[in-house]
């Protein structure tokens, strides 16, 4: 977690959490099913976004209260990463024609926006801890390349990987 007292994973379709100072487990998502997966922390730890059969789903990372299903999102979204004050998150969304695109959306609700969709597989969207930037990989060279935009806009980036790169944790 962002505060760095609690672990988040996916085991059996399933979504937990461990405190590993009180070795306790806490279930998050409310059932076992095949598509729950890729759980990712809100900026302030107290809320954990995931993978469901539905689309992306959030509950709080007590487990306590219903999970909520962000609108517009569907079983191709991938929750990935947020701005910093929590208020946008930047997902990966499958695609037939591309392979995977770059959104983002309000994790209050809303609309889901493009912000990176080419022909070319991008993923694994990053914002940085100021919010300025957007680390993220592509094959669009052929390969696999980590590369940097600002968030203002996908008009200029840079290729951050010199001999091939696939993860931008």
């Amino acid at each position: 977690s962002p505060d760095g007292k609690r672990i988040t994973f996916s085991e059996g379709g399933t979504i937990w959490t461990l405190d590993p100072e009180r070795s306790t487990f806490t279930r998050v998502s409310a059932g076992s099913e095949p598509r729950v997966g890729f759980p990712c922390w809100s900026p302030d730890s107290k809320h954990i976004y995931y993978r469901s059969s539905e689309g992306i789903r959030e509950r709080s990372a007590d487990g306590e209260g219903a999970p909520r299903l962000l609108p517009n999102t569907g079983t191709s979204d991938y929750p990935s990463s947020f701005t910093p004050d929590g208020q946008t998150m930047a997902l990966l969304r499958l695609s037939p024609d591309t392979g995977g695109d770059i959104f983002v959306t309000p994790t209050a609700g809303g609309e889901v926006k493009p912000f990176l969709v080419t022909r070319a597989y991008e993923g694994g969207p990053q914002i940085s801890p100021d919010g300025h930037w957007l680390l993220y990989v592509s094959n669009e060279s052929g390969r696999m390349e980590v590369f940097l935009r600002p968030m203002s806009g996908p008009d200029r980036k840079w290729s951050v990987s010199s001999e091939g790169g696939m993860q931008t944790l």
